[in-house]
């Protein structure tokens, strides 16, 4: 499933719809198909947007709709596995900078 291109233009379509839809007007997206040494394939969805520091009562209904979003709970439980996100904010250009680099 995770190595269909159609899946995965797929999902990345509905977490940029789902975050339009709640207001993020600069969503940008990029796979990433390898984990960090490159060695085994286990693509990740970078995504950046616009806005600003989310509470953590926010953030975590944020997650747990794009979580909703992309893996239907019945496949979560069939797998034994959930989605991991992992959440940055910075007003930092040079970090900003460096994750539109990445």
């Amino acid at each position: 499933m995770m190595r269909d291109p159609q899946v995965l233009a797929l999902l990345r379509k509905k977490a940029r719809r789902l975050l339009r839809k709640r207001g993020y007007r600069m969503v940008f997206t990029r796979w990433h198909y390898f984990g960090e040494h490159g060695e085994k394939y286990h693509p990740h969805l970078n995504i950046l947007c616009d806005g600003g520091w989310l509470p953590e009562e926010q953030l975590a209904e944020l997650k747990d709709s794009i979580r909703r979003k992309l893996l239907p709970r019945s496949i979560a439980k069939g797998i034994g596995k959930d989605l991991e996100i992992q959440y940055r904010y910075s007003r930092s250009p040079k970090q900003i900078m460096h994750w539109i680099k990445y």
